[in-house]
């Protein structure tokens, strides 16, 4: 019984001291910086404008702080910050649906919406113009229509709108295979009144692999946008994407039980 009250004292001692060494004074606190880097508001996931906590859905978001931070630049790579989605094959090239496809709560779906309409692709896209990625969980998503869903979910991208100042950056990013990349982001106001509105988010990528260095994989996006706003309650807004992918896509292999035929 000795032993246990000495050694329980003991331990009493050390977290007492183990608090006071580690305990920061107030007064040695000059400033605190809170970063939020995560936006859950969303226009789409119940075609309405909710705020978080009012929204009944359940549903992930990967901000464009998430792109930037983790220097993603295609919409594939973001899936990896989402919970529930794995990534069953990569790009295929193939017309109509040739982008990539997941798996999302035990179901396939796709990248199929842009701004909360069907948008098919056909190849990888490029994340130059993505505000931020929107994944919509559970067969709440077919109220997007049954053609572009599955009871899994759904993915909408969110793109880049014009705004009221003269602003952008230009950035070049190399690494290793030969892979080198240029994007820019422009963005001006046309009017002195700033009711209409230009945006530019332009890339070229050229990228090798692990097997052949110099494989030349080439991706150009060139995705223009014009916004006149015509008064406070109407926006009309014209975009166009275009992605021009010369690649060879990665190779599938799929394996075959004994059984088939």
């Amino acid at each position: 019984m000795k032993k246990v009250i000495l050694s329980a004292s003991l331990l009493s001692a050390t977290l007492l001291f183990a608090q006071e060494k580690d305990t920061i004074k107030s007064s040695q606190i000059e400033t605190i910086i809170i970063n939020s880097v995560l936006k859950k508001t969303s226009e789409y996931t119940n075609k309405m404008p909710l705020k978080a906590i009012e929204n009944p859905q359940s549903y992930s978001t990967v901000d464009k702080i998430f792109f930037d931070n983790q220097m993603i630049y295609s919409v594939d790579d973001a899936y990896r910050n989402i919970t529930g989605i794995q990534k069953m094959w990569s790009a295929t090239n193939r017309a109509g649906d040739g982008g990539a496809y997941i798996t999302l709560r035990g179901f396939t779906s796709n990248n199929s919406l842009r701004d909360g309409l069907v948008a098919p692709v056909t190849t990888s896209i490029d994340a130059v113009n993505v505000e931020k990625l929107e994944v919509l969980k559970g067969p709440s998503a077919t109220m997007f229509g049954s053609n572009v869903t599955s009871y899994g979910g759904v993915v909408n991208r969110v793109t880049k709108k014009p705004y009221g100042t003269f602003g952008g950056n230009v950035s070049l990013i190399a690494g290793s295979y030969n892979y080198y990349r240029a994007q820019a982001d422009i963005n001006t106001p046309i009017t002195n009144d700033k009711k209409l509105m230009f945006r530019i988010n332009t890339a070229y990528t050229n990228s090798g692999t692990f097997q052949k260095t110099d494989a030349k994989n080439t991706y150009f996006a060139f995705t223009p946008s014009l916004l006149y706003k015509v008064n406070d309650k109407l926006d009309i807004n014209l975009e166009y994407e275009m992605f021009d992918t010369r690649a060879t896509p990665e190779q599938a292999f799929f394996y075959l039980s004994k059984g088939t035929t």
